[in-house]
């Protein structure tokens, strides 16, 4: 008899754990952000324009984040050129909680040397900005934004 009452209350144990478990559902797609610069700042000779954009999220069980770097299209010597870039990150994540969750997102813009290895300590130039977070995982294609900013 013991054992029946252990059996059947060990299993409800099980039970009860398993059903509070939440199945990990795997997300992708594309992120896309497209940034204007207004270059003010000289250029060294062979120096270039990069951005780069960095999108995460952080679950208690899941942690993912990804990061794409691009050369800009300059036009025009500064303090009056311009400088774009697209940028666009696909990524392929594994969340328990992907309609919940806040999604992270960071560009950073830098003057760079042309054999560069550190963008933080290697700039001539550069600025981090923050965009606002994304709440919940979107599907496929995301167009975060079309910013504008200054280096």
């Amino acid at each position: 008899m013991k054992r029946l009452i252990t059996f059947i209350l060990t299993s409800a144990g099980l039970a009860l754990f398993y059903t509070n478990a939440v199945a990990a559902t795997q997300v992708y797609g594309e992120y896309i952000l497209d940034v204007t610069i207004s270059v003010i700042t000289p250029i060294p000779a062979g120096d270039s324009v990069y951005c780069d954009l960095t999108v995460g999220t952080t679950e208690t069980t899941n942690s993912n984040s990804d990061t794409v770097l691009v050369q800009a299209t300059v036009s025009g010597t500064p303090p009056t050129a311009t400088a774009r870039c697209t940028l666009t990150l696909p990524f392929e994540w594994l969340l328990s909680t992907p309609d919940t969750d806040v999604v992270a997102v960071t560009y950073d813009v830098a003057i760079l040397p042309t054999n560069f290895t550190n963008v933080k300590e290697q700039a001539v130039r550069a600025g981090t900005h923050i965009l606002t977070p994304v709440v919940g995982i979107p599907g496929h294609v995301t167009q975060l934004a079309s910013v504008t900013t200054r280096l």
